[in-house]
């Protein structure tokens, strides 16, 4: 995932539960990233980024369809590249894990 302040230059301050959050993603200690992600909500940028983290947490442990949610619920539009297509790729693997290929090829453009 990417490093958050790319997204972020100009943006309001985070919530601290996310900025923990991410903190706790950069260590490796995903339960309590999952956890204080899941329980704040952002604006702009910075709901892209906690989405885009969660999604990735999501997809990690399994929850795909959960992490689909996520990953739906980003605004594409602030995600700069190479992000933008790592989080499409994460779409189509959660797709695939549940057996959607024609969602996830579509994704691919396959």
């Amino acid at each position: 995932m990417p490093e958050p302040s790319i997204f972020l230059r100009g943006a309001p301050a985070l919530d601290p539960r996310t900025a923990e959050g991410l903190e706790a993603y950069a260590r490796g200690d995903l339960t309590r990233a999952r956890r204080l992600l899941e329980s704040t909500r952002e604006s702009a940028a910075a709901e892209a980024v906690r989405l885009l983290y969660l999604g990735s947490i999501e997809l990690a442990g399994g929850r795909d369809r959960r992490a689909i949610e996520c990953f739906q619920g980003v605004d594409s539009s602030l995600v700069p590249e190479p992000w933008r297509g790592e989080a499409r790729w994460s779409l189509a693997l959660a797709h695939r894990h549940l057996g959607e290929a024609g969602a996830a090829d579509s994704l691919l453009h396959l």
